[in-house]
């Protein structure tokens, strides 16, 4: 019963507070950026989420420091 109940902790602590790693729950690292499509994404609380379409404004989506003016992120340039 106790391997139970600290397993059922160890699940909801994970859910609530997210898993880092490409291979965690919500599939990224939060506070991660990426072209996808595209369009930015960033991880934020329900996996990666939608930031901007690069296309709707004539340009490609492009990432890190070399190309976003040395931030490691992801842009439209």
């Amino acid at each position: 019963m106790r391997r139970l109940v600290y397993t059922a902790l160890a699940v909801f602590s994970l859910l609530a507070f997210g898993c880092a790693g490409e291979d965690g729950l919500l599939g990224c690292t939060t506070g991660a950026w990426r072209c996808h499509d595209n369009k930015i994404e960033f991880c934020g609380t329900y996996g990666w989420e939608f930031w901007q379409n690069c296309g709707s404004i004539s340009e490609v989506c492009v990432s890190g420091p070399n190309n976003c003016s040395g931030y490691d992120v992801a842009c439209c340039r």
